[in-house]
């Protein structure tokens, strides 16, 4: 019953994007030499009653500048190679392909068949090297496709309707999301194993890892809240009342601005944590940069007196990057110093 309630939800939650424009995804990335962005959109046909195909839109001007068509069924996923050489498009269900479009030409180069299945969503690892793709319903396993052949691999056995996959930032480890048990899969991304079993929230749908791999968040729709995973113990030590049914999460990087903000308590206690964590980094390496520059200025005996040293060196530690320019600067007056 739950199984069966879980799909119909997720069907449901599939079915709002269909509508929209059927599993509407955009993704941006840079353009050879320079050239303006792309985006690529997924969508079942257009109103000149053409078939599935991948809308392709000059971001510089907003027009279509081409479509490319796909075969039968409905494209659920899209993704894009770390290069932005490759789009991967998966179509489910009656076609279960995915199609392989060259970016230089917007054509597809290669196909991948996924035989009888229904495949849900598409990712590739970090270094590009790998692409898996997630299953719908009652299948127990996850897709892996090497694109440097474009041939499948040995999947991923894991439990049924495993929906959200995303890595760590290093490619080590990935952190796959199950609607029907309520469970995240921790896999061991070399040897494709699982390593641990995670019991999180009511329909985990999606899920994210921190621009530092050392949390995992998780939107539990049934739960109305968030799941937070501590990625060295691979346990929830945390839990956030999001609102009702969440079912997307997304991780913004942290700017300057931010951790100075953070750092006087001004933020919230789960980012401030974060922000502590980048200063401390940050007056490391700051510190580090004070003690080679001290060194050089015994060498070149500088006339600096302790007390300016002292100022300069607290200035460094209260504000992230300061201590760095300071540093720099000194480096190059002692250095202009000798050479006179």
């Amino acid at each position: 019953m739950e199984e069966i309630t879980c799909n119909k939800k997720y069907q449901e939650h599939t079915l709002i994007k269909v509508l929209g424009i059927i599993s509407l995804t955009i993704l941006t990335f840079a353009g050879v030499a320079g050239a303006a962005p792309f985006a690529y959109v997924t969508n079942i046909g257009d109103y000149d009653q053409r078939g599935p195909n991948v809308a392709v839109i000059d971001t510089a001007t907003n027009n279509v500048t081409v479509r490319v068509p796909l075969g039968g069924g409905w494209p659920v996923g899209v993704a894009v190679n770390p290069a932005g050489t490759k789009i991967y498009v998966v179509d489910s269900p009656s076609d279960s392909t995915v199609y392989v479009i060259d970016t230089a030409t917007n054509k597809v180069s290669a196909k991948v068949n996924l035989g009888s299945s229904y495949p849900a969503r598409i990712t590739f690892n970090p270094a590009g090297t790998r692409v898996y793709v997630t299953k719908q319903h009652d299948y127990p396993d996850i897709f892996v496709i090497n694109p440097a052949t474009n041939t499948l691999m040995a999947p991923i056995i894991v439990g049924p309707s495993t929906y959200s996959i995303a890595f760590t930032p290093d490619g080590k480890k990935i952190y796959a999301a199950n609607c029907n048990n309520n469970t995240i899969y921790v896999i061991d991304a070399t040897t494709n194993k699982v390593t641990a079993n995670i019991s999180v929230g009511d329909s985990p749908y999606e899920l994210v890892v921190t621009p530092d791999g050392k949390k995992v968040y998780v939107a539990n729709a049934e739960s109305d809240n968030v799941s937070v995973i501590d990625t060295a113990t691979d346990t929830v030590t945390a839990t956030v009342n999001a609102g009702v049914y969440p079912t997307n999460v997304v991780i913004v990087p942290l700017t300057d601005s931010d951790m100075t903000a953070q750092s006087t308590g001004t933020n919230s206690n789960v980012t401030e944590d974060i922000g502590v964590e980048e200063t401390n980094l940050s007056s490391e390496e700051i510190n580090a940069v004070e003690l080679n520059n001290y060194s050089d200025e015994k060498n070149s005996e500088s006339d600096n007196d302790n007390g300016s040293n002292e100022n300069d060196s607290s200035k460094n530690n209260s504000t992230p990057g300061f201590g760095l320019l300071v540093s720099l600067t000194c480096i190059y007056g002692g250095w202009k110093f000798r050479k006179k």
